[in-house]
């Protein structure tokens, strides 16, 4: 609750970022009419938030995907336009999973103030990484997934403000004042609390340290390595999170010659086939080039050394 600026009591714990996301997709959609149900979003949502939309939609629910920039950011004026007396839902993510692109929520929030549609962002990447305040945002819903701040995996929360109309999507008991039924995981949910209070506590420092390295990554790799182009360069971005196209080779092709570095293709949550990158293509790439893009995602524990290390390999495979 400290680390977002909320109540307890306007927490409900889940087992994660996509449970979260599903809670207050179908949670607001099923409170209210459908005839007046028109729900805005990004082009560059995870599939935790996109799949959910795309099956309200085979049920008659409009929704306005909203294009992205080519600095990877929503496009505000697409928004405005969006926006009328039959918009419901506006779900749009804090920041992206693959490009770390922070995205506009807060002036979202103002343009909100005086409409009656509910404002839910997915924050599974930004909280514990940037300061987060739900008051700030002007956000009615926020998700959060916990092991994407070293709690458990398995464990997740939604803010959901006093007064938001919700209504629980599963069914069979009374727990979390009704909305989320099952049994809690104690457990899991104490070490997503410790794991807010450390995020806290050192959430500056940390900030400071990790960004210096991924601009050192990010200065290495395109000065050893001409035709580099980093995606959303020109956009505030979570001070972890580095995604670069190279030249020549695809993204898979470069992380099978270096199966000691841990990186992506793509978001980790859904990868697993060479393919181009919606999120990407979105932001104005080719299929084709889209493909030749490497996440890298800089944690707490992560060294100059290893910085050092990925730059000089990867330099040898061009």
């Amino acid at each position: 609750s400290r680390l977002i600026g909320a109540s307890p009591e306007e927490i409900v714990f889940t087992s994660g970022g996509t449970e979260s996301n599903n809670l207050a997709i179908h949670g607001v959609l099923n409170f209210l009419p459908r005839d007046r149900m028109e729900v805005i979003t990004s082009s560059i949502e995870h599939p935790a938030t996109s799949v959910p939309l795309s099956s309200v939609e085979r049920k008659g629910i409009r929704i306005h995907r909203l294009p992205t920039l080519p600095s990877g950011t929503v496009d505000v004026d697409a928004f405005q336009s969006a926006l009328g007396p039959q918009s419901t839902l506006v779900t749009i993510m804090h920041s992206n999973n693959e490009t770390g692109v922070l995205q506009p929520i807060e002036t979202i929030g103002r343009l909100l103030e005086n409409h009656p549609a509910h404002f839910h962002t997915d924050c599974a990447q930004s909280v514990g990484k940037v300061p987060i305040d739900v008051n700030a945002l002007r956000v009615d819903l926020l998700s959060i997934a916990g092991h994407k701040l070293y709690a458990p995996k398995g464990v997740g929360a939604l803010f959901v403000r006093a007064g938001t109309p919700l209504r629980p999507y599963m069914e069979g008991a009374g727990h979390e004042n009704g909305l989320r039924p099952g049994t809690e995981n104690v457990p899991y949910i104490a070490g997503l609390g410790i794991a807010c209070d450390l995020a806290n506590s050192r959430l500056e420092e940390t900030t400071t340290r990790v960004c210096f390295l991924r601009d050192a990554l990010q200065k290495g790799l395109t000065d050893e390595i001409p035709g580099c182009q980093v995606m959303g360069n020109a956009a505030e971005r979570l001070p972890n999170t580095l995604n670069i196209v190279f030249p020549k080779h695809l993204g898979a092709d470069l992380l099978a010659a270096l199966p000691w570095l841990y990186a992506s293709t793509g978001s980790a949550c859904h990868s697993g086939e060479v393919s181009g990158s919606p999120v990407l293509q979105a932001m104005g790439l080719s299929a084709q080039e889209s493909a030749r893009a490497i996440r890298f995602s800089l944690g707490h524990d992560t060294t100059e050394a290893q910085i050092e290390r990925v730059v000089r390999e990867m330099k040898t495979l061009f």
